[in-house]
């Protein structure tokens, strides 16, 4: 090894990539190394189908659309509550940016969808009954299922014009009859 170090360190720096070890020792163990190299850490997991439209109507329905009695119901897992926070988060942003007008950059979009996704687990949770393992593991899938969407149909763009752009078809469909599209 060529950066010098002994003992448990030079173990250390032939099996993980250590930054502040010298690149020959990097090179010299990518070979056994390359199937979990940092290259393929970057790629996304796929685990599944992906999040989509037709899902996140879905789920918007079972959450939003139910009767509620007075009683807390611990039967929605986060998957679903952040599916539906999710749904509703890309229709409460639509309804305010098109009214509004205003062009914006896809960061700031994005950012803006996550949060109200956020504001919606956390009103989910409250008439749901969700714990805060379950509320905290929502709000982090609801940004990035929110930010998918939105990317699936505005990421083509270079920014989002609600005066150039239609809303997204599944919104249309889904709130139509309901709340004026």
């Amino acid at each position: 090894m060529c950066c010098g170090a002994k003992g448990l360190l030079t173990r250390m720096c032939s099996y993980i990539y250590v930054p502040h070890f010298c690149l020959a020792c990097h090179f010299e163990t990518a070979k056994r190394l390359q199937p979990t190299t940092h290259q393929n850490n970057l790629q996304p997991k796929q685990t599944g189908k992906m999040f989509g439209w037709g899902e996140g109507q879905d789920h918007y329905d079972r959450v939003y659309n139910q009767d509620q009695g007075d009683e807390h119901e611990g039967k929605f897992s986060h998957e679903l509550l952040a599916g539906g926070a999710a749904f509703g988060a890309m229709k409460l942003f639509e309804d305010q940016q098109r009214r509004e007008g205003k062009q914006v950059n896809h960061a700031f979009a994005k950012e803006l969808i996550a949060g109200i996704a956020g504001g919606e687990v956390d009103k989910l949770c409250e008439t749901k009954g969700a714990d805060y393992i379950d509320r905290e593991r929502a709000k982090h899938e609801a940004r990035r299922r929110a930010e998918a969407m939105y990317d699936q149909h505005y990421g083509q763009y270079d920014e989002y014009n609600p005066n150039y752009q239609e809303p997204p078809r599944h919104l249309r469909e889904s709130f139509n009859d309901r709340q004026g599209w």
